[in-house]
Protein backbone atom coordinates (compact mmCIF):
# COMPACT_ATOMS: atom_id res chain seq x y z
CA UNK A 1 0.00 0.00 0.00
CA UNK A 2 1.27 3.76 -0.78
CA UNK A 3 0.10 7.16 -1.29
CA UNK A 4 -0.60 8.73 -4.04
CA UNK A 5 -0.23 12.77 -4.36
CA UNK A 6 -3.26 14.41 -6.94
CA UNK A 7 -3.86 18.09 -7.40
CA UNK A 8 -7.30 19.12 -6.73
CA UNK A 9 -8.40 22.26 -8.67
CA UNK A 10 -10.84 24.33 -6.54
CA UNK A 11 -12.67 26.47 -8.18
CA UNK A 12 -14.55 29.86 -6.92
CA UNK A 13 -17.82 30.70 -8.47
CA UNK A 14 -20.63 32.97 -8.42
CA UNK A 15 -23.99 32.57 -9.91
CA UNK A 16 -24.18 35.60 -13.23
CA UNK A 17 -27.44 36.50 -14.76
CA UNK A 18 -26.37 36.00 -18.46
CA UNK A 19 -28.40 39.26 -20.28
CA UNK A 20 -27.89 42.25 -17.29
CA UNK A 21 -24.38 40.67 -15.85
CA UNK A 22 -25.71 40.94 -12.20
CA UNK A 23 -24.21 38.49 -9.98
CA UNK A 24 -25.73 36.84 -6.80
CA UNK A 25 -24.12 37.37 -3.24
CA UNK A 26 -23.08 33.78 -2.33
CA UNK A 27 -20.07 32.25 -3.15
CA UNK A 28 -20.02 28.71 -4.26
CA UNK A 29 -16.83 26.40 -4.35
CA UNK A 30 -16.80 23.92 -7.59
CA UNK A 31 -13.99 20.90 -7.14
CA UNK A 32 -12.25 19.50 -10.15
CA UNK A 33 -8.94 17.28 -10.90
CA UNK A 34 -8.41 18.81 -14.23
CA UNK A 35 -7.45 22.16 -14.72
CA UNK A 36 -10.38 23.28 -16.95
CA UNK A 37 -11.53 26.71 -16.12
CA UNK A 38 -9.78 30.24 -16.30
CA UNK A 39 -10.61 33.02 -13.85
CA UNK A 40 -12.71 35.40 -14.88
CA UNK A 41 -14.22 32.95 -17.82
CA UNK A 42 -18.21 33.18 -17.78
CA UNK A 43 -19.33 29.15 -17.89
CA UNK A 44 -23.02 27.63 -18.78
CA UNK A 45 -24.05 24.65 -17.10
CA UNK A 46 -21.19 23.47 -14.94
CA UNK A 47 -22.79 20.02 -14.60
CA UNK A 48 -25.99 18.25 -12.02
CA UNK A 49 -26.40 21.04 -9.31
CA UNK A 50 -24.86 23.96 -10.84
CA UNK A 51 -27.75 25.46 -13.46
CA UNK A 52 -27.37 27.90 -15.08
CA UNK A 53 -24.20 30.34 -15.73
CA UNK A 54 -21.60 30.77 -13.42
CA UNK A 55 -18.12 33.24 -13.52
CA UNK A 56 -15.10 31.77 -12.00
CA UNK A 57 -13.25 34.36 -9.89
CA UNK A 58 -10.55 32.32 -7.83
CA UNK A 59 -8.97 28.86 -8.67
CA UNK A 60 -6.40 27.37 -5.85
CA UNK A 61 -4.19 23.73 -5.86
CA UNK A 62 -4.42 21.32 -3.44
CA UNK A 63 -2.72 18.29 -3.06
CA UNK A 64 -5.07 15.87 -2.06
CA UNK A 65 -2.93 11.97 -0.69
CA UNK A 66 -4.95 8.83 -1.20
CA UNK A 67 -4.29 5.30 -0.17
CA UNK A 68 -3.67 3.18 -3.00
CA UNK A 69 -3.73 -0.58 -2.31
CA UNK A 70 -2.43 -2.13 -5.82
CA UNK A 71 -0.25 -4.64 -6.36
CA UNK A 72 3.09 -5.40 -3.74
CA UNK A 73 6.26 -4.57 -5.57
CA UNK A 74 9.07 -7.36 -5.70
Amino acid sequence: MYTVKEIEYVYTIVKEDFYTGEQAKRRRKYYSFTPRLKVGGLYAQLGKGYPGCYRVLDMKEEPVYTNYAGEQES
